[in-house]
């Protein structure tokens, strides 16, 4: 996703509620430096079969472990949502089953992060949108996926 793409409108609902997440954790800084180690770190933290990742002023954790394999067919998943604006693509049966399976999965996993000064902070990896629609989380995406220069943006909006 390119932020310069987005409306002025999704920026601003973007940055009000990256902004409210990141004061409640801690403050912008300690947002940023907690994607900054996220980024940095040599293996994706979710792939940690400990179910916790520690970066410089707290703690990530999750309630089971996900496997290599299942987050790089997410974050393919993520991919072609953000470039083709689809989350399934059912043209290819062997890719929709996989993604499917990835979905069942990891949808029950909740994220908990928590600060050394501040109360935890509950994320799910997917947001239920109808019954039958799901999709990655936009809080998630932002922590996990998109580089730090986004999220700087984000942060930096003029509203």
């Amino acid at each position: 996703m390119s932020f310069n793409n987005l409306t002025q409108e999704n920026k601003d609902i973007l940055q009000q509620e990256i902004l409210e997440i990141a004061m409640s954790m801690g403050g912008k800084s300690f947002f940023l430096q907690m994607i900054n180690d996220i980024k940095s770190s040599k293996e994706h933290p979710l792939s940690h079969q400990s179910c916790s990742f520690y970066f410089i002023d707290g703690k990530i954790k999750w309630n089971k472990a996900i496997y290599k394999k299942t987050l790089n067919t997410l974050f393919k998943a993520i991919r072609m949502q953000e470039k083709e604006g689809i989350f399934l693509d059912k043209n290819s049966p062997k890719e929709y089953k996989n993604i499917l399976n990835m979905i069942k999965t990891i949808k029950p996993v909740e994220i908990t992060i928590k600060a050394q000064d501040s109360e935890a902070y509950n994320c799910k990896i997917f947001d239920v949108i109808d019954g039958d629609k799901t999709e990655v989380s936009t809080l998630f995406k932002v922590i996990f996926f998109y580089n730090i220069d986004f999220v700087k943006k984000i942060l930096n909006n003029k509203i």
